[in-house]
């Protein structure tokens, strides 16, 4: 079975149970047809490759319990820490790796509180991710508490701004589809009055068409014609006032769409430094990884972090922060080429994807990058701030997938900052 035959099944099943259609619903029917089907779509797997990402024993659990979804994602990392222990979230420690296991954490934790269509959360967002970047070694219950309420409501909030617009759109539609079926029901009913007066004429017989009868077989023709005339009038009539309808209607759903496409453009975009947000940052890699395996078109990973940054908040606050990383990500957008990706993958960590790069050729511009940001003058309230980059470089055909990809990119921006910073590896 194909996938088109998958969506078919998916629109009747809607259809037949009467369920409202969101991309919430729409997405639950056509994942449970889709197996079914005994199709393996990764779309139906969203949390899959955060599980990937976690450590040791949550890791395990998670997937035994075979974890899809990522609302059910978040609900079982917050249930295993209360587990884990009762006044903090404790991350597993490992010798020498402690750091990256946090980070794995945090990671996760602010991909979870990326807005997707909701723009009402950016200061409270923003809050968060400052006090998960950093955080060096557990979480307070206070910490935790606030963390699992902004999740929650970010996740209402979308729902919310989605329905009311999948709503309208639902509304319009039915507008359209009652208004069409009135212009049915006029046809329907004119074309039955013709057919009265045609059966009237078939059924008149010879006995009918003597002269004597002339004068009456006339006044039913002028009868008939009289009448057509009225009925084409009419019509024509509602047809112009159906159609003015259905065109107010129309440019509704227009400018609906545009709401919905606009609501979809401010979601990929980071809201400080105008570069792709993580998820859609990683939206763009899958398109990547999707052409190497059908093409072979390699690609580069670029990861790139600023060196001390929380000491850039801690002695200038966080609105210097703040203009450091709107100054940063402006001086990789004015690098890079329009094929090429950038993201914010979380705090001062910046992702940029390079596709038909060399490792040589992805190389050297993040050379070019760390040598521009080292010389780079920002200027806050009459105070210098000094900035330095590190960054990991790793080539898709070095490793097995795109997240191991990621994960070699890493781990070569972990040595560079554990040797001594301000280099690229």
């Amino acid at each position: 079975m194909s996938v088109k035959d998958v969506v078919k099944k998916t629109l009747l099943k809607i259809q037949r149970e009467g369920m409202t259609v969101t991309p919430d619903v729409y997405g639950k029917a056509f994942c449970i047809e889709a197996k079914k089907a005994g199709l393996n779509l990764k779309e139906c797997y969203p949390a899959e490759k955060y599980i990937e990402k976690l450590e040791g024993k949550a890791k395990q659990e998670a997937k035994d319990k075979k974890i899809e979804q990522l609302d059910d994602l978040l609900t079982f990392l917050i249930a295993f820490h209360k587990r884990e222990q009762k006044h903090s979230i404790v991350i597993e420690k490992q010798p020498n790796n402690s750091k990256r296991v946090i980070k794995s954490y945090n990671s996760i934790l602010t991909q979870a509180l990326e807005p997707s269509f909701t723009r009402n959360l950016q200061e409270r967002v923003k809050t968060a991710v400052e006090k998960l970047n950093n955080n060096t070694t557990s979480l307070s219950i206070m910490q935790k508490v606030m963390l699992e309420k902004l999740i929650y409501d970010r996740i209402d909030l979308d729902r919310d701004d989605i329905y009311s617009h999948t709503t309208e759109l639902e509304n319009s539609i039915n507008h359209i589809i009652q208004s069409l079926a009135t212009l049915i029901s006029v046809g329907q009913s004119k074309g039955g009055s013709v057919r009265e007066l045609k059966e009237a004429l078939n059924n008149m017989t010879k006995d009918d068409f003597v002269e004597e009868q002339f004068e009456v077989i006339k006044e039913k023709l002028e009868k008939v014609a009289f009448s057509l005339d009225e009925e084409i009038e009419t019509m024509v009539s509602q047809l112009e006032e159906k159609r003015d309808e259905v065109g107010e209607l129309q440019k509704k759903v227009e400018n609906l769409q545009k709401d919905l496409e606009e609501a979809k453009k401010e979601s990929r975009e980071d809201f400080l430094t105008k570069v792709l947000t993580k998820r859609a940052l990683m939206g763009e890699l899958e398109k990547l990884e999707e052409l190497y395996e059908r093409k072979k078109e390699d690609y580069c990973v670029v990861f790139l972090d600023l060196d001390h940054f929380k000491g850039v908040n801690d002695n200038h606050g966080h609105d210097a922060g703040d203009l450091v990383l709107k100054a940063f990500a402006q001086t990789i957008k004015e690098a890079v080429r329009k094929s090429d990706f950038i993201g914010r993958f979380g705090g001062e960590e910046f992702i940029i994807l390079l596709p038909r790069y060399t490792v040589r050729e992805a190389h050297n511009f993040a050379e070019r990058m760390r040598k521009m940001v080292e010389k780079q003058k920002i200027i806050y309230k009459k105070k210098p701030i000094k900035l330095t980059v590190s960054g990991g470089v790793a080539k898709r055909s070095e490793a097995s997938c795109e997240n191991d990809t990621l994960k070699i990119a890493d781990e070569r921006l972990y040595e560079a900052k554990e040797g001594g910073r301000n280099k690229i590896l």
